[in-house]
């Protein structure tokens, strides 16, 4: 997630770019995002990508139908991704 922020969203911008991570614990579930304030996804021309369908499938293969994976445009920019997964200690 945090290669693709710097690869897709901010390592062709001049002037750079901010890349913010958190992970948050809510009761059985851990909550992981990336988010980098690059441009917006256009969706009609990327669909979910290489790299998030990899994703998808190593989480499938991980946790069946026990997981959840996003990405969103956000306001007033940027893109988050977030993938929340069963918690185990």
């Amino acid at each position: 997630m945090v290669e693709n922020a710097i690869k897709h969203g901010i390592a062709k911008r001049a002037q750079g770019g901010s890349i913010r991570i958190a992970a948050s614990r809510s009761d059985d579930r851990l909550r992981v995002s990336v988010y980098n304030d690059g441009p917006a996804v256009k969706w009609e021309k990327t669909g979910s990508g290489i790299g998030m369908s990899n994703m998808r499938t190593r989480l499938q293969s991980l946790y069946g139908d026990a997981f959840e994976l996003s990405m969103h445009n956000q306001d007033p920019g940027g893109v988050e991704v977030t993938v929340s997964v069963p918690f185990k200690e």
